[in-house]
């Protein structure tokens, strides 16, 4: 598997500008990548980590402001 974490970090960083945030949501996308067999090829494996990375960072931001349009 090749990827790069400080890249990785500092792509999630961009999007929840929240550090903490950031490590954790791309060690659990690190996580759930190595469990999988089925991605076999580098270019497959860095497309997911990718994708999976924005895509959480979407859903922190999501419901970040969602929480926060409930609490005022």
């Amino acid at each position: 598997m090749t990827y790069d974490y400080n890249s990785l970090i500092e792509y999630a960083l961009r999007l929840t500008e929240d550090i903490e945030r950031a490590e954790v949501i791309v060690q659990n996308t690190l996580a759930e990548a190595a469990q999988m067999d089925a991605l076999d090829n580098s270019q497959k494996v860095n497309q997911f980590l990718l994708v999976t990375v924005r895509n959480r960072c979407y859903d922190y931001i999501r419901l970040g402001k969602s929480a926060e349009l409930q609490a005022a």
